[in-house]
């Protein structure tokens, strides 16, 4: 194998790795949205003071776990 063709796949796979972890690592707005209802949510439970509240923030972040997989 020459020393270009060597290059030109080294670049390849470079380039391929950078490819995959920019598909793992991708934003995503509708996701980034939800983590930060929940985070409000969880932030204003001490000054609500109901069960109510605590309940709805516990759905949230369950759906989140159940669409996402895991929540940060």
């Amino acid at each position: 194998m020459s020393a270009f063709a060597k290059a030109l796949l080294g670049l390849g796979a470079a380039l391929g790795a950078m490819f995959i972890i920019g598909m793992l690592t991708k934003n995503d707005p509708e996701r980034d949205r939800a983590k930060a209802e929940i985070e409000l949510c969880f932030a204003l439970s001490p000054q609500m003071h109901s069960t109510t509240h605590d309940e709805r923030c516990q759905v949230l972040r369950r759906s989140y776990i159940a669409k996402h997989g895991s929540y940060p």
